[in-house]
């Protein structure tokens, strides 16, 4: 499921070598990892590959432990929409994505059908472009 969730990132988010601000004025590097405190780079600074898989790993590995948070037997889902949730977790965060509520309680019911609506109707959704609209035809097909 890891290597599945890397290819998807690296389509979704992209990749840079170089720290840059986001569209939110935030420092990013690597795999849309957010520089946080103690982490010792500044804007125009470049990483090594390895730096870039290791940020990338970590993060990974958040947004998996925040579904398992936040979705009713996570390890038991079908692979596919456990690839669909770590993506939005990835991209989003556990505070924001826990936020989806309808959608957590559509996973709860096996409802894949309504759990596409509800990511539909997020600002997630209008917010992400071509993201969210792969995301969703991804879920609708499981249904």
């Amino acid at each position: 499921m890891i290597e599945k969730l890397k290819t998807d990132l690296l389509m979704d988010e992209g990749f840079s070598l170089h720290v840059y601000k986001d569209t939110l004025d935030n420092l990013t590097v690597g795999v849309g990892h957010l520089l946080e405190n103690g982490e010792d780079l500044k804007e125009d600074d470049d990483i090594s590959w390895e730096e870039l898989w290791e940020f990338m790993r970590v993060d990974m590995m958040i947004a998996v432990g925040a579904c398992d948070k936040l979705f009713y037997k996570w390890a038991y889902l079908p692979e596919e929409v456990q690839l669909i949730l770590a993506n939005m977790a990835f991209n989003l965060g556990y505070h924001r994505l826990r936020g989806f509520k309808k959608l957590a309680a559509a996973i709860f019911g096996r409802d894949y059908a309504k759990a596409a609506i509800e990511m539909k109707n997020s600002r997630w959704y209008g917010q992400v472009g071509d993201r969210s609209k792969r995301l969703v035809k991804r879920m609708e097909l499981m249904s």
